[in-house]
């Protein structure tokens, strides 16, 4: 009988290595316990046969009040295949940390391919125009002094490919103020739902 017992755990042992392995292979690094702005931690599972959904705990306060702390979300890995991304998106795609380590983070499409961008006076432009954010906390405003790659009150033109990303909590966001635009192929999928711990 412990014979048996035995085998059995080393099967079930077995088989939790190679589903692991599977998954970390789809996306590594989320498995590399990083957690920083917006970042994504442990992907947990994934929620269709066709492997184009799967479920990661987020990590951070950069997309609160409207995505919080240790949120389940779910991606679509497939979304992008028929459409093109939009603004007001909300998208977890490839970044870059301060090390310039690859990695996994969740922020909102501002600006498209193309457009125009500014930050003035707390507010975003795309085009000259004033941009309507109804999303954002009405006690949050957007600068871009002191940002990196952006700054305040310079027009920036978006490439072709590329998309210009920010946080909702943009006093606690690392974004593409800080490292620029994103390219589309960058892009793992658009986050369709979230759940809150």
């Amino acid at each position: 009988m412990r014979k048996i017992l035995v085998v059995v755990g080393i099967l079930i042992i077995g088989l939790t290595v190679f589903n692991y392995e599977a998954l970390s292979s789809y996306i590594p690094s989320l498995f590399s316990g990083q957690n920083s702005f917006g970042q994504t931690q442990l992907l947990r599972r994934n929620t269709s046969q066709e492997n184009s959904t799967f479920e990661f705990e987020f990590h951070g306060s950069a997309m609160e009040p409207n995505y919080k702390n240790r949120s389940w979300c779910i991606s679509d890995a497939s979304f992008y295949q028929s459409s093109l991304p939009i603004r007001g998106d909300v998208i977890l795609f490839i970044g870059t940390s301060g090390t310039g380590e690859e990695i996994q983070l969740v922020k909102r499409i501002i600006g498209l391919p193309t457009e125009r961008i500014m930050i003035r006076d707390n507010k975003v432009y795309i085009n000259g125009s004033l941009l309507m954010e109804p999303y954002l906390s009405p006690t949050i405003s957007t600068s871009a002094v002191g940002a990196k790659f952006m700054t305040e009150g310079i027009e920036l033109t978006i490439p072709t490919n590329d998309y210009f990303l920010l946080g909702d909590n943009r006093p606690h966001s690392s974004d593409s103020r800080e490292f620029g635009f994103i390219a589309k192929e960058s892009i793992l999928g658009k986050i369709i739902s979230c759940r809150t711990p």
